[in-house]
């Protein structure tokens, strides 16, 4: 989505911004996973820190091109399709163990 984007003069600095930014926020963030040191924190603090940020310093750029509001509701309705999804899936994974397994979720008395 991001490749097609950057063919379009007017939206490739947007692009830029949210891949460069969003993408070292990631990439920081993905590096906590495989260590178990305290450093791990130092990393989801940054790469939190660094999502944060991004639209700060590009607001310049992202200004000049604002959200189109006929895209919000697909986007929200998006996000609570995400949060929706979560919700269920911890749902069954906790359902799993338990020690009564699917029983506990069963609507008979």
């Amino acid at each position: 989505m991001y490749g097609r984007a950057l063919a379009l003069p007017h939206a490739a600095p947007v692009v830029k911004v949210y891949f460069f930014g969003f993408g070292a926020g990631a990439l920081l963030g993905r590096h906590q996973w495989p260590s178990h040191c305290p450093w791990r924190f130092g990393f989801w603090a940054a790469g939190l820190i660094t999502d944060f940020v991004t639209p700060w310093i590009g607001r310049g750029i992202l200004q000049r091109l604002p959200l189109h509001p006929a895209h919000l509701p697909e986007r929200l309705g998006t996000f609570a399709s995400i949060v929706l999804y979560i919700a269920i899936e911890s749902v069954i994974r906790r359902s799993r163990r338990s020690a009564h397994g699917a029983k506990n979720l069963s609507l008979r008395g």
